[in-house]
């Protein structure tokens, strides 16, 4: 899915790489068109280039916390291209593992995989399907 904006925008934070500014925005997770799961879009502004991409994840909060690791490999990946390090506006080098162990990583990637994933979320909402009766 092609995205050419993140929409409502939730979270900023400005950082630096090489000595100039760059931004990450989060943007409110939404609904995939046409299916149940849901993407976190989110944006890399540096020198002039908006890089737009999503983490999905079977809810919101899921799709949030992918982001988290994906935006951590995507910031470590431009620094390394760089020969740099990402830091706090002037100020010290910032910490971009935002995951806790790389298990979650593989969570991450797996996110692609829509037809298991299907299977165990129509398995987790059964038990919750009749709360409400």
């Amino acid at each position: 899915m092609k995205l050419d904006s993140i929409g409502d925008t939730i979270g900023t934070r400005q950082l630096a790489l090489g000595g100039k500014q760059l931004t990450v925005k989060i943007g409110k997770p939404r609904l995939f068109p046409d299916q149940l799961d849901y993407f976190c879009p989110y944006s890399i502004e540096f020198e002039g280039r908006n890089t737009i991409r999503y983490a999905g994840g079977i809810d919101a909060i899921q799709a949030l916390q992918l982001f988290m690791g994906m935006i951590g490999a995507d910031l470590s990946a431009l620094a390394r291209r760089r020969g740099s390090e990402i830091a706090w506006l002037g100020d010290a080098p910032v910490k971009l593992d935002f995951l806790e162990s790389s298990s979650d990583l593989s969570t991450a990637r797996a996110c692609s995989d829509t037809g298991p994933r299907r299977a165990v979320r129509d398995r987790l909402r059964e038990p919750y399907e009749n709360l409400g009766d």
